[in-house]
C-alpha cells in the first residue's frame, strides 16, 4: 500500500512509498496528497494536507 511519509515532529511532507522502511524522525500515514501544493504539511489536528507559506 502506498503511504505517505512525513517528518513526526513538523507534519513537513517527505515523500509517498510502498515499503515501511523510515527514518527515526519520520512517520507513515495512509493519507495521500490529492492536491498540488509547493510546501506540503500535514496538520495533525485536523488531519488534512496543507500548503505552509513561509
Amino acid at each position: 500500500m502506498l503511504r505517505t511519509v512525513i517528518n513526526k515532529n513538523t507534519g513537513k511532507e517527505h515523500r509517498a512509498q510502498f515499503d515501511d522502511f523510515i527514518a527515526e524522525n519520520e512517520m507513515l500515514i495512509e493519507t495521500l496528497r490529492t492536491e498540488v501544493m509547493e510546501n506540503p504539511y500535514w496538520d495533525f489536528e485536523n488531519e488534512i494536507f496543507y500548503d505552509k507559506v513561509e
